[in-house]
């Protein structure tokens, strides 16, 4: 019992650190190479900050169950997706407008560049699932 709370905090805080590292950098390249003003208003790093505290704290949810059930690899990244298929009509909006956008042949990179930034955000949270695992047995090895 006393593990399980161990794990489940290390995972917590392992989490919350790895989804804030990933999303401060994503959405600092993102505010960076990316100059539109009505996708990413905030300007100086402040949509990144913001964006790193938000994924931190479903990186700390992901983690602090992946770490509660003391989850495998594969079974945290399985917990990311499934986590992440919360946001389900967002990702097949993303996929089909991607899709539609590259078979139309018009390409503007404007709503190219969203819809990568919201898929690649989701798959962030399966690599934070397996990550935590990863860490969670290294940490408490038997």
């Amino acid at each position: 019992m006393r593990t399980s709370i161990q794990q489940a905090i290390a995972g917590a805080a392992i989490g919350m650190g790895i989804a804030m590292v990933i999303g401060f950098v994503k959405f600092l390249l993102a505010d960076k190479f990316y100059l539109s003003n009505d996708t990413l208003p905030l300007r100086f790093g402040v949509t990144a900050i913001i964006m790193a505290i938000l994924m931190g704290i479903v990186g700390g949810i992901i983690g602090l169950i992946v770490g509660a059930f003391g989850l495998r690899t594969y079974q945290g990244a399985i917990f990311g997706l499934l986590f992440a298929a919360l946001g389900w009509h967002l990702v097949y909006e993303s996929i089909h407008n991607l899709v539609r956008t590259i078979i139309s042949g018009r390409v503007n990179p404007r709503p190219i560049w969203d819809d990568i930034l919201i898929l690649s955000m989701f798959l962030d949270f399966v690599i934070v699932g397996a990550l935590v695992s990863l860490f969670i047995r290294r940490l408490f090895a038997r």
